[in-house]
């Protein structure tokens, strides 16, 4: 008879230990892949927002050489922002994203930045020559800045693996 009644229990009891489980373990794992699928999120507009910035400094950077090549074909199209606001909004980026940025990617940035500050200060000298033979001396910083730019691009595209 004790064995009729066990049986009896477990008949009961196993769905009911079964289906509990089977909730514990469905939910932790909806839980975190909820939460890495909101992080992939963040981390994907983080790389997006801080790209748009880079790509458009680095257009700004060629229209610049183009101007100091004193190109024939030339025609800025990005001069609504200098160096200096460029600079301002990618460090606002990496500041307002870091938690979704990898380290690597802040360490080019930091790069990419620290040029931009030398071309802050060589597009303010620039602005008080009137020689255009000088001028071009300092056009030099933006290929510097364009090579840093371009390191950076390739890296957030290396993470994001497209």
């Amino acid at each position: 008879m004790n064995h009729n009644l066990l049986f009896t229990v477990l008949l009961v009891v196993s769905p009911i230990v079964s289906a509990f489980l089977a909730s514990v373990f469905t939910y932790r794992y909806l839980a975190r892949s909820q939460k890495r699928d909101y992080l992939y999120q963040q981390r994907y507009a983080a790389y997006k927002e801080l790209s748009s910035q880079l790509i458009g400094l680095r257009k700004y950077c060629l229209d610049k050489i183009s101007e100091g090549e004193l190109n024939t074909f030339y025609h800025s199209y990005t001069l609504d922002m200098g160096s200096a606001q460029y600079q301002n909004e990618i460090v606002h980026v990496v500041e307002a994203n870091a938690m979704f940025l990898s380290n690597g990617i802040q360490t080019i940035v930091q790069s990419v930045v620290d040029k931009l500050s030398l071309l802050c200060k060589a597009e303010t000298v620039i602005l008080g020559i009137a020689n255009e033979n000088e001028k071009r001396t300092y056009y030099s910083f933006y290929p510097i800045v364009l090579t840093e730019i371009e390191k950076c691009l390739q890296e957030l595209s290396a993470e994001t693996e497209l």
